[in-house]
């Protein structure tokens, strides 16, 4: 795996900056790219526009000391190393999960120690992105929920379909009953309602009757038996369609 990273130094003092990116470029070859700048304001602005891996942050700098400066990057996916000439913020340092906290002048087995870290940091949030990218293709997708528009003498409702128990016919309309609530008299019959929903969902067992095979409870073969839904209604089973009805389910 490629472990080359790019690296930011933020530090007003320009000295402190410079001498840090000439250790870094003897000691640690895993970097390949060193950007430096002095002011935290304008940091804030370069980040925006590039990412890096690894962040050497002065805590005290003017106009916005590091961790004022750590709020306002927001969401930074890489790593944070505090490079202070002060050792009193060490606690607050690793509150907000810096990798390393180096006090000025900066070692070099202590830089050498951080940076190694930076590369296991990527490596395992590189491991643990593949993991997820792998975990969402295998994950079924959830379809939208399906709504019917149902146009009625009050206004438009727009129905799950999956709440839909059942349709019945009642002349040139229809009563749509659904889960919950009193059914709905609207100005289709079956066959226009039939037509707007899902046909893996919903089946016409009689002339007069449309159901959702999701709301079945009990289907009965005998002689004069027909389909008990979920709103505890029987649904006769027509004759004719009886045998394409049970060959679904064979």
């Amino acid at each position: 795996m490629n472990s080359s990273l790019s690296a930011l130094i933020v530090d007003d003092e320009e000295f402190c900056a410079e001498s840090l990116e000439i250790l870094i470029q003897k000691n640690c070859p895993q970097i390949n790219e060193v950007y430096r700048n002095s002011d935290p304001v304008d940091a804030l602005g370069f980040l925006k526009r590039k990412s890096v891996d690894l962040l050497f942050l002065d805590i005290e700098m003017p106009h916005l000391n590091g961790f004022d400066f750590l709020s306002q990057v927001g969401n930074f996916e890489g790593s944070v190393i505090f490079t202070t000439a002060f050792n009193e913020y060490a606690i607050e340092a690793f509150k907000v999960n810096a990798i390393a906290y180096l006090l000025k002048p900066v070692d070099k087995q202590e830089l050498i120690d951080a940076v190694k870290k930076g590369v296991e940091n990527r490596s395992l949030k590189n491991q643990h992105e593949i993991f997820l990218n792998l975990k969402k293709a295998f994950q079924p997708q959830v379809a939208e929920e399906k709504k019917i528009p149902i146009h009625t003498a009050e206004g438009i409702y727009l129905i799950p379909e999956k709440s839909i128990v059942r349709c019945e016919s009642d002349g040139s309309y229809s009563n749509i009953f659904i889960s919950d609530r009193k059914p709905i008299l609207v100005s289709k019959n079956l066959k226009e309602l039939e037509d707007l929903f899902d046909s893996d969902k919903f089946y016409r067992i009689h002339k007069s009757h449309l159901i959702n095979l999701d709301h079945m409870k009990i289907v009965s073969r005998q002689e004069g038996g027909g389909v008990v839904m979920d709103d505890d209604s029987l649904v006769p089973i027509s004759r004719s369609l009886k045998k394409a009805f049970f060959a679904r389910f064979s």
